[in-house]
C-alpha cells in the first residue's frame, strides 16, 4: 500500500495545530479555575473557632461554669460570637466574646451580663489571640470578683 506523503504530513501539521490550541485553552482553563478556588473560600467562607469560656470563684459561686461558643468571622479582623452561660449559686445569663485586630495587636471584649444581681455589664479586654489558653480577673457589677478563662474545645 502506497500512501502519499504529502498527504499524512499535512494530516500531521493539521493535528498537531489543533492539540496545540486545546493545550492552550486547557492549562488556560485550568490556571483560571484553580486560581478562583485558591481566592475564593476566603472571601466565601467565614472562618469559625470554637472557645470555651470558664467563670469561677465568685463570690456564692458553688461550682466551676463554663459554657462553649463559636467566633465567627463578622468582617476584616472582626470576630464574634455568645452563648447562654449558667453560674450554679448565681443564676443565669450570658457571655459574649468579640475579637479585633487594632493597629496589628489583638484584642478580645469578653462581656458578660443578665445575671441575676448584676448592676451592669461586664466587659474584660485581653491582648491575646482566640485560640490561646489564658486565665485573667474579672469583676461582674453586684456580684463580685472571680476568674475568667478561654481555652480551645
Amino acid at each position: 500500500m502506497n500512501f502519499n506523503n504529502h498527504k499524512i504530513r499535512n494530516f500531521m501539521n493539521t493535528n498537531n495545530l489543533k492539540a496545540l490550541f486545546m493545550g492552550i485553552i486547557i492549562i488556560t482553563a485550568t490556571f483560571l479555575v484553580s486560581s478562583s478556588i485558591a481566592n475564593g473560600p476566603t472571601i466565601a467562607f467565614a472562618q469559625e473557632h470554637g472557645v470555651i469560656v470558664s467563670i469561677s470563684k465568685l463570690p456564692n459561686q458553688t461550682v466551676d461554669a463554663s459554657t462553649q461558643l463559636t467566633v465567627s468571622n463578622i468582617g476584616p479582623g472582626h470576630s464574634s460570637g455568645g452563648a447562654d452561660i449558667n453560674i450554679p449559686g448565681i443564676g443565669s445569663g450570658s457571655v459574649v466574646v468579640d475579637s479585633q485586630i487594632q493597629n496589628d495587636n489583638p484584642i478580645i471584649d469578653i462581656s458578660v451580663f443578665h445575671l441575676p444581681g448584676q448592676t451592669a455589664q461586664s466587659d474584660t479586654l485581653i491582648h491575646a489571640y482566640i485560640g490561646q489558653e489564658l486565665s485573667v480577673p474579672i469583676d461582674i457589677p453586684g456580684i463580685g470578683s472571680g476568674t475568667l478563662s478561654l481555652s480551645s474545645p
